[in-house]
């Protein structure tokens, strides 16, 4: 990957994205051995280079074309080389309480 920063940052304004939002734009090489991170701290753009030296970045895109988001953790991870799996909710799903709170004596024996 010999693109640089002003290259990367035309990616992504002509993609349609605003480089100045604080968000972190990641691209990978053709091979997936290389990845750049690509953001604005408020003050001037950072580029971040990372290589892998065992292996290869997870393909990080859907057969829909749509971007996938990931958090700060999430991204840590696949820069140290894992790889994403699938996303599950940590929250529990809501309780219905009034269904839930008739318990009949026969669920005690």
């Amino acid at each position: 990957m010999r693109k640089g920063i002003d290259t990367l940052a035309g990616l992504v304004v002509a993609s349609g994205h605003e480089i100045t939002v604080g968000d972190v734009y990641l691209f990978l090489g053709k091979n997936r051995k290389r990845a750049k991170c690509l953001w604005y701290d408020g003050a001037c753009a950072r580029l971040l280079m990372n290589r892998i030296d065992a292996g290869r970045f997870a393909p990080l895109w859907r057969e829909d074309g749509k971007p996938i988001e990931l958090t700060p953790s999430e991204l840590l991870l696949f820069l140290d080389g894992s790889k994403l799996v699938g996303k599950v909710a940590l929250t529990p799903p809501q309780i219905d309480r009034k269904a839930q709170s008739r318990v009949s004596p026969s669920a005690f024996r």
